[in-house]
């Protein structure tokens, strides 16, 4: 990893299913960040789901990281799905504005 400690901003990209190897290796690398002294991170985010113990798994541990943590979502989802997609949408915002906010 070339990233000179302290630096102010990194970008991550994770695009892969969530389970428990994609999600360990998400982890590993924002926890290695963050012992770079990195103080804020971009997590550009596009998966197609995958198993929920890994996604709140990898939630929980996230929250916990000593880094402003910024997401930017992209949900792969099959055109028929589309009133769905649009109903997480509203939700993640939701989510994400309660825990700003607490």
């Amino acid at each position: 990893m070339n990233i000179s400690e302290g630096a102010p901003l990194v970008y991550v990209s994770f695009s892969a299913e969530i389970n428990p190897n994609t999600t360990e290796a998400l982890i590993a690398t924002i926890a290695n960040l963050a012992n770079l002294k990195v103080k804020e991170v971009y997590l550009l985010f596009s998966t197609p789901g995958g198993q929920v113990m890994s996604g709140m798994n990898l939630y929980s541990i996230l929250r916990g990281m000593p880094i402003k943590l910024s997401t930017m979502w992209e949900m792969l989802i099959p055109l028929g799905m589309l009133y769905f997609w649009l109903e997480i949408t509203v939700m993640l915002h939701l989510i994400q504005l309660l825990c700003f906010m607490a």
